[in-house]
């Protein structure tokens, strides 16, 4: 939906930078505008209100529907799920129940202390580098199967780790979408 709000009136600004007037002109817009700003604030909390009743039962939908991986599903109770709404520097909110349970609950801030696995020690300011840069390549390449294929993502990334980390020592890169294989991979190179 749009609002429209009446316009907002000029500030007159005189020597030094000082507003003239007594202010009031503000208080009358604020009065003119009362029921836009009310509907607007409805519309709000009945957004607000529907999301946390999603939030609410995203648990059990989530135990019912969903596979987690590295996890033995019957001895995940409806209170160990984390529901996470939204991610903001090295926080998620997190939908949390109210403790009596009569409430609605609320979204509260918890730290990430995992950095959501794949992406270990990544900071708040380098998120936003992070998500431009997977939206860059995912609009670039989309999926492509790694066997065999070789693409400028995967030969950059390769460059800077041989550089890197692997520096003296590594003359090849693997790539892995997780730790377990990863780990799976290393023991079997070494073994070879």
């Amino acid at each position: 939906p749009t609002f429209r709000l009446p316009r907002v009136p000029e500030r007159r600004v005189v020597g030094g930078g000082a507003t003239a007037g007594s202010g009031e002109e503000m208080f009358e817009w604020m009065d003119e505008g009362a029921e836009t700003f009310d509907a607007l604030l409805g519309r709000l909390v009945r957004w607000h209100d529907a999301r946390i009743a999603k939030l609410r039962g995203a648990a059990d939908e989530a135990r019912e529907i969903l596979w987690w991986p590295f996890t033995q599903h019957d001895m995940v109770p409806r209170e160990n799920v984390a529901v996470i709404d939204s991610r903001s520097g090295e926080d998620f909110g997190v939908y949390v129940e109210d403790a009596e349970g009569a409430g609605p609950g609320s979204v509260q801030l918890r730290f990430d202390g995992a950095a959501s696995w794949w992406t270990q020690g990544v900071s708040k300011e380098l998120q936003h580098r992070l998500v431009r840069a997977a939206a860059a390549a995912a609009g670039r390449w989309g999926h492509v199967m790694f066997p065999e294929n070789a693409h400028e993502a995967a030969l950059d990334a390769a460059r800077g780790l041989l550089l890197g980390a692997g520096r003296s020592w590594a003359t090849r890169v693997f790539y892995s979408d997780n730790g377990s294989t990863a780990m799976e991979i290393a023991v079997k190179m070494a073994i070879r």
